[in-house]
């Protein structure tokens, strides 16, 4: 699964909502609520072994993978990492090697699946007698007369869901090293079937994870992480909509409608004869209801549509650093770090009538394919020392971060020869009226940065931090590029004054209390040059707007 379902209910202040019962669709994550209007800004920033990774391709990473999560909630901590801490910020430290005997690993599962509650519905006698008494009501004729024929009638649910959908993942790890280098390699494969039909509906995830360090003199050690996945998924396309998906399909969808028509004479006949309805393996066109119409069409039918669609991803994330120890107070660190992303669709839409409503006329294939890359470079000074029972530690840094850099690709066929997914390629030769392409280049989003950090103690018991930051963000106007970031927070370890009590049932007390600023560049490119525009009425008369 995802790391932030491994978050769910074990952070206070973090709500995760997932979004979809897709098999590796990521979740909706709010720490401390909603901080801004733009739904696109809400995000939290998550950082990766001091990468930066998009909440929704947080999926690369394997959570047997992860040594620790910190969660920055408040403005006086978060103050670090500037203008895109306002949402939070969730740190994930990978397993690093430790000197000693190699150790080897394995975890695994393999569990089934199913939908935890169907919704109750009418079935087919229930349904046509509501009818009956609807009509009857309103003057008309009585619809279905011979009522205690229908039965049960069509389980719509019950005919698309996967009571038994598979899920297996297997996870092997070595992890060893001496007292000059470490090393900690990993490799995962995942494989979860959807509960609905998983024909149309999966996932499979495959990771490889390398992290090593090196001492290579008393002065300087290297290290570095490096994280490598490969996701597809199988979408059913309109999962959680209310019009058109087949979920919303196998709720509404009356129960009179048989799933296949097995009557020559009802098969034979409108709209059967006269369209491109799907058909089973035995010639049987797939119900085409009579009664519910608009978005709502046979689901069974509907998966058809769906055959061959699939999305994909390769992800690499991972960064380098060289610390130099010049004393044993004063530290330096560089550290270089990318994420490079390859990500794309690719479905075929047969010609199809579902309904009146729902139908297309002709054979279509697609593909998209997308790449990005984006790179950060930090410097920091660390000194750290200790006067009798006074403990400081200044870190000072200069940071510069590049993301977004890439473009995407699209091509589409149209009125293809084939009417199956097997068969569909893009080698047919069809006119140039048929086919069409287009490339978008991304945005760039640069941002520049300098902080400091003091921490302090006296004691272990009385605690500061002190942070400012200033950063310079390319999604900003002109007249307001930077933006400084103070923060500082006071403690109070309780528990360790001469006065507290030894006590079983209350062993630690920490009182903090902290102010901070942060910033939000998490928000769409050129939003400093949004338009206004209004309504056609003045507050007196009427007119033109404003545009």
């Amino acid at each position: 699964g995802r790391i932030e379902q491994a978050l769910q209910g074990r952070v206070s202040g973090v709500t995760i909502m997932q979004n979809s019962g897709q098999p590796g669709s990521p979740s909706t994550i709010r720490i401390r609520g909603i901080t801004t209007f733009d739904e696109s800004g809400n995000n939290p920033l998550w950082v990766v072994d001091g990468v930066v990774v998009d909440n929704g391709a947080m999926g690369y990473l394997n959570q047997n993978d992860i040594e620790s999560i910190e969660v920055l909630k408040d403005a006086a901590s978060a103050a670090i990492y500037g203008t895109r801490a306002a949402t939070g910020v969730i740190l994930i430290t990978t397993k690093k090697g430790k000197s000693g005997k190699m150790n080897v690993s394995y975890n695994g599962f393999y569990g089934i699946s199913g939908p935890a509650k169907m919704v109750e519905v009418l079935n087919a006698t229930q349904y046509a007698t509501l009818l009956n008494e609807r009509s009857v009501a309103g003057g008309g004729a009585v619809l279905f007369p011979n009522i205690s024929t229908l039965g049960k009638g069509t389980d719509w649910q019950d005919a698309i869901f996967n009571n038994n959908a598979g899920r297996y993942s297997h996870e092997v790890s070595l992890s060893g090293g001496t007292d000059k280098s470490t090393f900690y390699l990993s490799f995962g494969i995942q494989d979860f079937e959807g509960i609905v039909t998983p024909e149309i509906s999966g996932y499979n995830r495959k990771s490889l994870r390398l992290n090593s360090t090196h001492k290579i003199s008393q002065i300087f050690t290297v290290g570095q992480t490096l994280g490598y996945t490969h996701q597809k998924s199988k979408g059913l396309g309109n999962t959680n909509s209310e019009f058109g998906g087949p979920l919303s399909s196998a709720i509404n969808l009356d129960p009179i409608t048989p799933i296949v028509v097995t009557d020559p004479l009802v098969a034979n006949g409108a709209p059967y004869n006269s369209n491109p309805v799907f058909r089973d393996a035995n010639g049987n066109p797939y119900g085409i209801s009579s009664i519910v119409g608009q978005e709502m069409s046979n689901p069974v039918a509907y998966i058809q549509t769906r055959l061959g669609r699939h999305n994909w991803s390769d992800d690499f994330v991972g960064n380098a650093y060289l610390e130099a120890a010049i004393t044993k107070d004063l530290k330096v660190r560089s550290t270089v770090g990318g994420k490079m992303a390859y990500w794309g669709n690719i479905g075929f839409t047969p010609r199809f009538y579902l309904s009146a409503t729902i139908a297309a006329g002709q054979n279509n294939y697609g593909k998209g394919d997308n790449k990005s890359f984006a790179w950060n470079i930090e410097n920091t000074i660390t000194y750290s020392k200790k006067i009798s029972e006074h403990n400081f530690t200044l870190l000072l840094g200069q940071g510069s971060y590049v993301e977004n850099i890439g473009r995407g690709t699209g091509i589409t066929l149209f009125n293809l020869p084939i009417s199956n997914w097997q068969d569909a390629s893009f080698d047919f030769d069809i006119p140039q009226a048929n086919r069409t392409s287009g490339t978008d280049d991304f945005i760039e989003h640069k941002l520049t940065s300098l902080f400091t950090r003091l921490n302090y103690s006296f004691a272990d018991k009385y605690l500061f931090t002190g942070i400012i930051r200033r950063d310079g963000s390319t999604r900003f106007g002109g007249n307001n590029k930077f933006g400084v970031f103070p923060s500082f927070s006071v403690g109070w370890v309780v528990n360790r004054e001469s006065f507290w009590p030894a006590s079983d049932f209350l062993n630690t007390l920490k009182i903090r209390g902290g102010y901070g600023v942060v910033g939000n560049d998490g928000i769409p490119d050129f939003r400093y040059l949004a338009t206004i525009s209004g309504g056609y009425n003045y507050a007196v008369g009427s007119g033109g707007g404003v545009t």
